[in-house]
């Protein structure tokens, strides 16, 4: 699938501005745009009530910003008018945080097609703080998913319920996947095990009440893909994660009770990259605690080189959280399904095109809502954040089921030059991201990545988590 790529970033005067970065029609025009329009000009759907359509008189309006830009605009239009089955993605590089701002994922074209839905692909870029070029990670057969349920006060049992069908799907066809679920709710927890103790392939655990604990048990799952079903919320513009405990739920059962482990932007950053996870999902959903600025811890991993991260651009309804994990995850392990067949020999690298499997989400959330995609915006929510160039991953016959059985010690590391090892962790990066880590990195983010780089541990473990999780 190829790539359209429009640059959103500012001018000498600090003004946003707009061009082609990249397209199958090489750009003839470099110079940028303005953006005339502000995103306070545009039509929104909070109170007071929104008018008729105006999702996609919102769209319409990004259509006719764009379209200043001779080769943006044709660009779109070919993107849009292209024959069915040979879509393109567009892809918008956002180098400014206000450009985040713009709902592009709402862009509608002249003939009044939402291009997200019908026609192409949207998804963003974020600009990369940590180079991984020609760090490409070997896939040996077995497809590692780790999901966290932990939402307090909504219940998760669909949410597993629509991932672990996806699952079960994906192994029809062939693919293996081991899944680890760390479970906030004890009567989910149960039922997880109990299907755990036929599924030599599912793992469940209590979420810990330590948020170094909750690291560490990603870190030993090694997970590919990496799930969030949570709250999020914001410290002056700092996005976190915020997990319940089976003591929050229980709490939360007899009076107010708040999640009581946090997870920050920078332990997020600092881990999730060198471990090797391809792809994380925040489906942060509505309960009382406010998300609006998760999308902005999203844009943070794929920039510190997270190959993709998608989170919703602001509070999403638990059902519509729902449906949009369960029809995400089928398309999900679906396409990973189909392009991570064992070569016949040799080595073969595979590309991903991330944004395309949206397509089928958004389609499902404006089904559940009347089929009205005008006024309803909420499919516009889940936002994908990439690296500029396409993610690979390499194929080699050899290394086909190399990897241990679940419950079985992980082979030593193979000998050679650094690089990115079958288990996606690599020693060298961490290292030097431990040489780099700004003053005011959290702790159990620092000693995480001294464990992962082999360095000597700190003398003590240090005292446990204050309620409210790391500060």
């Amino acid at each position: 699938m190829s790539r359209v790529i429009i640059q959103v970033g500012p001018d000498r005067d600090d003004a946003l501005c707009f061009r082609l970065e990249r397209g199958p029609i090489p750009p003839t025009d470099r110079k940028p745009r303005k953006l005339v329009c502000s995103v306070a000009q545009l039509p929104t759907g909070k109170p007071p009530p929104p008018p008729n359509g105006w999702v996609r008189e919102y769209g319409r309006r990004l259509w006719q910003e764009l379209s200043q830009h001779p080769d943006v605009q044709r660009a779109l239009s070919n993107a849009a008018d292209g024959p069915a089955g040979q879509s393109q993605s567009i892809m918008f590089n956002l180098l400014d945080q206000r450009a985040e701002l713009y709902n592009w994922e709402m862009l509608c074209d002249e003939g009044d097609r939402f291009l997200a839905l019908e026609r192409a692909p949207i998804g963003r870029i974020a600009e990369q703080g940590i180079d991984l070029a020609g760090a490409v990670p070997t896939f040996t057969g077995r497809l590692r998913v780790t999901a966290v349920l932990s939402a307090l006060g909504v219940p998760a049992e669909q949410e597993w319920s629509g991932l672990y069908a996806a699952v079960q799907a994906a192994r029809a066809t062939g693919i293996r996947v081991s899944v680890t679920v760390l479970v906030g709710e004890g009567d989910l927890l149960d039922k997880i095990s109990d299907v755990a103790a036929r599924d030599r392939d599912l793992h469940a655990v209590a979420v810990p009440d330590r948020g170094t604990d909750v690291l560490r048990a990603i870190t030993d799952s090694r997970p590919h893909v990496l799930h969030f079903f949570c709250h999020g919320a914001a410290d002056q513009g700092q996005p976190r994660l915020l997990l319940a405990t089976g003591q929050d739920v229980e709490r939360q059962a007899v009076g107010p009770a708040t999640p009581s482990v946090r997870l920050h932007m920078e332990q997020m950053r600092t881990l999730l990259a060198p471990l090797g996870v391809w792809l994380v999902v925040l489906n942060c959903c509505q309960g009382g605690m406010a998300a609006q600025e998760v999308h902005s811890l999203a844009h943070s991993l794929a920039a510190a080189g997270v190959p993709a991260a998608l989170g919703m651009r602001e509070t999403v309804q638990a059902l519509a959280a729902y449906e949009f994990s369960r029809v995400f995850y089928r398309e999900l392990l679906t396409e990973l399904g189909t392009r991570l067949a064992r070569p016949a020999d040799g080595v073969v690298d595979v590309d991903f095109d991330w944004p395309h499997i949206l397509n089928a989400p958004r389609a499902a959330l404006v089904e559940s809502h009347s089929d009205d995609a005008t006024t309803f915006g909420e499919w516009t929510l889940p936002v994908l954040y990439t690296r500029l160039d396409p993610f690979q991953v390499r194929l080699a016959a050899q290394d086909w089921d190399a990897e241990p059985e679940p419950g079985q010690p992980a082979p030593p590391p193979a000998s050679g030059p650094p690089g990115l090892t079958s288990d996606g962790v690599t020693m060298a990066i961490v290292a030097a991201l431990l040489n780099r880590l700004p003053a005011d990195t959290p702790p159990d983010a620092v000693a995480e990545l001294r464990r992962l780089a082999g360095a000597a541990p700190p003398d003590a473990d240090g005292p446990a988590d204050a309620p409210g999780g790391p500060q």
